[in-house]
């Protein structure tokens, strides 16, 4: 028997060995992905032989399609492998498929199997070709899947919640977040089932990270009534059920007198390690996830700033990776790295002091400038992938290069933010697993963080200098202005248009590097970021 699986990415099995043929090519993948999706009804063999070569005559289209049903079948090992003539469709009795189980556990209420099945988004990674009609199917198909698994998710931590069973419940709301990281009224269902666990650190973090997100992703604050309930949570040491239970249906707007940042800072970290080196000044920017402090070193009287992480990590596998990860970044030595000066974790909260950051980064520059001079932009390129490689050769990656991390000093770039993706994240899924966390800006993500919660590697810091590349010399990011599910979508699917079709004098040189940066998948990028 055969088992075609499609959440995650298009495999066939035998006898739980994978046939890799299947992936080689996107027609081949795109082939069984569209016949998965049809279901037993199957599809017209003449539409499908259009959506395959969407460029060629019909005669062509419908050999050519004949060819590919027949080379499968040979490849596979299966000459029953199809069902049909006018449509086709897989034949039942030799190849089982993931979407129709999944469906099956739905309809007949089995949703832990039904969220067990779903390994991803359907036909996750598949890259086609200039085959648009292909791809609005597929995501139709992509987004049905995936609100029937985030339903079957609230169902099952409904059931959790009214079996008082809060971690399961927990563990439910924190995949549907996952899923869709946007949604308000998900993010409150998880903070709540956190308070219910006694999990009140986890809860504060969610929200720090969900406001953090929102803010990423839409240019402005969440709601206001996230900002109160952090406040509340924070204010008290226990919340009560019935608290929990009223603001998973709205969260009142409680106004609260606002505790002195600044003193929180001091009770909860100055008294055990940072008053002994450093004198707290003012706050220089209050994030969603980091608040920065100007402090003064004692000794030296030079400024410098103080990290303050809105997260607590002392109840987190992140503990133990925060100070590992730090110690590494903490040995970098070079001019365009600011240095971090001291890292550590003072009763569950994390921190980090650095040098001052420069006033103007690349972020303001490229917003005043449409494009830079071809000259300014291979100087600041250069510099930049210099400090990376630099970075990536001590055993140090970024993961959330952007370029509000670049600051400008007399011309000059200097990067800042090394290590914290790798502190809270990890390097793999399974040391994410267990957080309930998500950093960095889509624009300058790669497909692999964003659809495999990928950590921070080489891979993604190449990917991210290339989008910062590719806006420095084309004026406009990768995929210009689209933002949410459509910039995934583009990510995964879509191909980016040559630097030189937007701005001829880039030299051809310096396109295929850039392009080569933004390549989907991670191995095509090269080992090292490139020297413009």
């Amino acid at each position: 028997m055969l088992r075609l699986t499609t959440f995650g990415g298009v495999m066939l099995f035998r006898d739980g060995s994978n046939i890799p043929w299947v992936q080689r090519g996107w027609q081949r993948a795109a082939l069984f992905a569209l016949l998965a999706a049809s279901g037993k009804r199957g599809i017209d063999r003449e539409l499908l032989a259009t959506l395959l070569w969407p460029d060629s005559a019909e005669p062509a289209s419908r050999h050519s399609l004949d060819e590919l049903l027949s080379r499968a079948r040979k490849e596979v090992g299966c000459k029953e492998l199809f069902a049909g003539t006018s449509s086709i469709a897989f034949n039942t009795e030799f190849v089982n498929v993931d979407l129709e189980e999944f469906e099956r556990a739905v309809t007949s209420e089995h949703l832990e199997r039904a969220v067990q099945l779903y390994e991803g988004p359907f036909a996750e990674g598949l890259r086609l070709s200039a085959a648009d009609d292909i791809e609005r199917r597929l995501t139709n198909t992509r987004q049905r899947f995936a609100e029937l698994f985030r339903a079957a998710l609230e169902r099952l931590a409904k059931r959790a919640e009214e079996r008082g069973d809060h971690m399961s419940a927990v563990q439910h709301w924190q995949r549907a977040a996952r899923e869709d990281p946007l949604s308000g009224r998900i993010a409150k269902a998880l903070v709540n089932a956190l308070v219910s666990a006694n999990e009140h650190a986890r809860a504060i973090a969610h929200l720090r990270v969900f406001r953090a997100l929102v803010l990423a992703e839409t240019g402005t604050e969440a709601p206001t009534e996230f900002a109160d309930w952090e406040h509340q949570l924070r204010k008290t040491s226990q919340v009560g059920h019935a608290i929990g239970s009223v603001l998973t249906e709205k969260l009142p707007k409680m106004h609260l007198p606002r505790e002195s940042t600044a003193e929180s800072v001091r009770e909860r970290l100055l008294k055990r390690s940072i008053e002994r080196s450093y004198i707290l000044g003012t706050v220089i920017e209050e994030g969603s996830l980091v608040t920065r402090y100007e402090v003064k070193d004692r000794e030296t009287a030079r400024a410098a700033e103080l990290h303050v992480l809105g997260i607590h990590v002392n109840g987190l596998p992140a503990e133990r990776q925060f100070t590992e990860t730090f110690n590494r970044v903490q040995k970098l030595s070079h001019a365009g790295v600011i240095p971090i000066l001291d890292a550590g974790i003072a009763d569950g909260t994390a921190y980090w002091i650095s040098a001052m950051q420069p006033r103007e980064t690349l972020r303001e520059i490229l917003r005043r400038k449409r494009g830079l001079a071809i000259e300014e932009a291979l100087l600041l390129g250069r510099a930049i992938a210099a400090a990376l490689r630099y970075a990536h050769s001590q055993g140090v990656t970024h993961g959330d290069l952007r370029p509000k991390r670049i600051g400008i000093v007399d011309g000059q770039p200097i990067l800042s933010g090394f290590g914290l993706v790798e502190a809270l994240l990890g390097r793999t899924i399974e040391e994410q697993r267990s957080t309930t966390h998500s950093l960095g800006a889509p624009m300058f993500q790669s497909p692999e963080q964003l659809w495999d919660r990928a950590g921070a590697d080489i891979a993604s810091d190449i990917y991210a200098f290339g989008c910062i590349a590719y806006e420095m010399f084309a004026g406009e990011a990768p995929f210009g202005s689209a933002s949410g599910v459509s910039l995934v979508r583009r990510k995964l699917t879509g191909d980016v248009v040559g630097i030189r079709q937007l701005r001829k004098t880039v030299s051809v040189e310096v396109e295929t590097m850039i392009m080569q940066c933004l390549s989907r998948l991670p191995s095509d990028r090269g080992s090292e970021v490139p020297l413009l």
